[in-house]
């Protein structure tokens, strides 16, 4: 009867413990390879990532990037001038063609390679644009909204950002649909997706320009976008200058002169001053 026991004991013990080892083995292998391939997600330190800028007029938003240490693969605009000026701006391939007859595939042939692309940007028109007939000119789905949706869908990059004037937060389709609305429903498929307003003069650039920022971070990476940290703190960030310096001298127009700059343009309201925002 014991050695009946014994046996039975000694069988369960080795079940047990054959089990405890698979089940080991199992999740070894599986924190191998989810640490496999989550390597190969992550770019090399000290590789770029690679941006394609649609919509890239003369390249402002190219330059910023470019200074920020991105790789810029290629900018995309309508307008041949603007891309005139891109091209001398930058080294890499600039394309003036109108987005809606330029398929991604056809981009790659252009360009001769398969693309990989991490990040687009652009700032798509997203009003006045329909594709066909009489639709709804304000609703984004009919307009060159769908085309940068239609390049991010394709490359499906790491992250997106895109621009836009501020009246996009209000505006409606014709139905009363926000815009906005159907915007984020596009990209929060497959993006976690933040929505910022930011003043320009807040990030050093000289201009009083609010604008609304899209960014967007492809969910499978676990990042969820943050609002955006102004670079200017204080009032006297805005305008750099020497001690004691003021707005006059750094545009040589002197209290009490009865001209000004604006004398070549034959503009001669000095007003200017007081209607612009430099606080």
């Amino acid at each position: 009867h014991k050695n009946v026991k014994s046996k039975a004991e000694t069988k369960a013990e080795t079940k047990a413990e054959t089990k405890a080892e698979t089940k080991a083995e199992t999740k070894a292998e599986t924190k191998s390879e989810t640490k496999a391939e989550t390597k190969a997600e992550t770019k090399s330190e000290g590789e770029k990532l690679k941006v394609l800028d649609l919509f890239c007029g003369c390249g402002g938003m190219t330059k910023g990037l470019v200074d920020a240490g991105f790789d810029i693969i290629a900018g995309i605009d309508i307008w041949d001038k603007a891309i005139e000026n891109y091209q001398k701006n930058f080294n890499h391939k600039a394309i003036c063609e109108d987005i809606r007859n330029l398929s991604p595939e056809q981009l790659e042939n252009t360009l001769q390679q398969k693309l990989d692309i991490d990040v687009i940007v652009g700032g798509p028109p997203c009003q006045g644009f329909s594709i066909a007939g009489k639709r709804d000119t304000k609703d984004p789905r009919n307009s060159l909204f769908m085309e940068y949706v239609k390049y991010i869908n394709y490359f499906n990059p790491r992250g997106f950002i895109m621009e836009n004037v501020m009246g996009i937060l209000s505006m409606k389709t014709a139905t009363g649909e926000n815009v906005i609305d159907i915007i984020l429903s596009q990209f929060s498929l497959k993006y976690n997706c933040v929505v910022l307003k930011l003043f320009a003069s807040d990030f050093e650039v000289p201009q009083n320009r609010r604008r609304v920022i899209i960014i967007g971070i492809r969910k499978d990476l676990n990042i969820i976008p943050k609002e955006v940290e102004s670079f200017i703190k204080t009032v006297d960030q805005r305008i750099p200058a020497p001690p004691g310096a003021d707005i006059y001298d750094a545009t040589g127009i002197r209290r009490g002169d009865t001209g000004s700059v604006f004398d070549s343009v034959g503009r001669r309201d000095r007003s200017v001053f007081r209607r612009c925002d430099f606080h």
